[in-house]
């Protein structure tokens, strides 16, 4: 009887066994699967945004009663360039993109060499558009208008009104054709004498200025006042004159001097249990540095330049020595070390004065304007010789003294800058013209001589043609 029991236990057990595997199988059978979570309906949702949290929200996903028209409605009415009549006259919004890398992303300084990460100008943008197209209109003033900034490809969204895309769109246009006005600025920097200072008739602006007296440090000249500037060289301790080309907001540098190397301290280290001095020598810029930064306005008429210029002259040459003395103990081969001895190092005091220029003027193109760095005092101990014995060898050394000269420059930037305007030439002008020009005659006795059978005539003929115009074969 206790087998019987057994073996349907047995068989009870492997018919269970069996239906939970084939249960397992199925993964997607719901006593097996999780069951689903019930999650709460949105209606919208905002992402933070970490470029303008407070003065633009980010509205990605924008609710319907704030955007009555749909994204495709909108690229609908984007693609045809228009609002129908009704939609106009009721002011409803359109949700357009527009690209601004090359708007965003700052032209690099001239001479210098285009770094990975490069910050934009997104936040510049912006404000002249929220400035310029609408002012009270945009969501910072309590408008209506949005705009939001995507760094990923470098776009606007903008969501206004049709006339606000409009007048948007033609500021955009306006700010490409500013950003491609290219600026030729001519510098003149010059060090005058205090007599070149008033020979120029700067002396009532730049000289010396009385107690309690402001002076302005910038002059514009006139068309009256240029002509007096040509013979400034003969009044010059110094003088360099470059000419830069930058476009509309680019930087661009000039560089004029010499690096001079000081011996201006002394490095203490312990090696091996003894002092070991090492000499810094340290370089030093001498000269002048001038970056200038030009901009168009936006009526075309007027030029924004900023100056900033930079002067290092040493004032006291020959350079001054401090003498540093120590004392050490020489070693000798084998381990061997003498007695004390002092040693001392003669260091250099180099006096350097530095004389800055930093302004920025509003000027007519083709304008100049002079901008005055500061007086400096110099001070160079020379040799004097009379004449009687410059030739005597022995004589040179007995009647040889120092002199000491002291001199007082000025530093005064000149600069002038206009907007470079491509003009054609008379032949380009002609061949623009059509008929009756000097190149279509020219193509006509080409043809004939061709038809005539005159070889060297037409190639005389063709080569003058193609100095007009390289492309008039072709366009024949």
């Amino acid at each position: 009887m206790s087998l019987r029991w057994f073996a349907a236990l047995a068989a009870f057990g492997l018919v269970a066994a069996a239906s939970a595997g084939e249960k397992q199988k199925l993964d997607y059978a719901p006593e097996t699967g999780p069951r689903p979570r019930e999650v709460p309906a949105c209606a919208e949702m905002t992402l933070p945004n970490l470029h303008y949290p407070q003065a633009h929200p980010p509205l990605y996903f924008p609710a319907e009663p704030q955007f009555p028209l749909t994204r495709e409605l909108a690229y609908q009415e984007e693609a045809a360039g228009l609002l129908n009549p009704q939609d106009r006259a009721a002011g409803k919004c359109v949700m357009k993109t527009y690209s601004v890398a090359d708007l965003v992303v700052p032209v690099p300084p001239t001479g210098t060499k285009c770094t990975a990460k490069v910050a934009t100008l997104e936040r510049d943008l912006i404000r002249k558009i929220c400035a310029t197209v609408d002012p009270k209109g945009w969501a910072g003033c309590g408008g209506s208008n949005n705009i939001e900034y995507f760094p990923l490809g470098m776009a606007l969204v903008v969501n206004a009104p049709a006339p606000v895309q409009e007048a948007l769109t033609k500021y955009l246009d306006d700010l490409r054709q500013i950003q491609d006005t290219q600026f030729q600025v001519k510098l003149v920097v010059a060090t005058v004498t205090p007599a070149g200072l008033e020979k120029l008739g700067l002396a009532r602006e730049f000289g010396p200025a009385r107690v309690g007296e402001v002076r302005s440090r910038i002059k514009f000249l006139s068309a009256e006042e240029l002509p007096r500037f040509d013979h400034i060289k003969s009044e010059c301790v110094s003088l360099s004159a470059p000419t830069l080309a930058v476009l509309n907001g680019q930087e661009g540098s000039m560089t004029c001097g010499q690096i001079e190397h000081f011996l201006s301290g002394v490095d203490v280290r312990v090696v091996q249990g003894q002092m070991v001095f090492t000499p810094k020598n340290e370089p030093q810029q001498v000269g002048v540095e001038v970056r200038v930064r030009p901009g168009l306005s936006a009526d075309k008429k007027f030029i924004r330049l900023a100056v900033n210029a930079h002067a290092s002259d040493v004032t006291l040459r020959p350079v001054g020595l401090v003498p540093l003395t120590t004392k050490i103990k020489p070693v000798f081969e084998k381990g061997a070390q003498g007695q004390e001895v002092p040693f001392t190092q003669f260091l250099q005091d180099p006096r350097i004065v530095t004389r800055n220029v930093d302004e920025t003027v509003t000027l007519p193109d083709g304008g100049t304007v002079v901008f005055y760095g500061g007086p400096a005092t110099t001070e160079e101990t020379v040799r004097e010789l009379p004449p009687a014995f410059a030739d005597v060898p022995f004589l040179q050394e007995l009647f040889t003294r120092d002199k000491k000269v002291t001199s007082t420059n000025h530093l005064l930037v000149f600069a002038t800058a206009e907007v470079v305007k491509p003009t054609a030439c008379d032949e380009c002008v002609q061949c623009a013209a059509g008929g009756g020009t000097k190149l279509a005659k020219l193509m006509a006795e080409y043809t004939r001589a061709c038809r005539e059978g005159q070889t060297d005539e037409a190639r005389r003929l063709a080569m003058e043609c193609l100095v007009i115009d390289p492309t008039c074969f072709g366009k024949k």
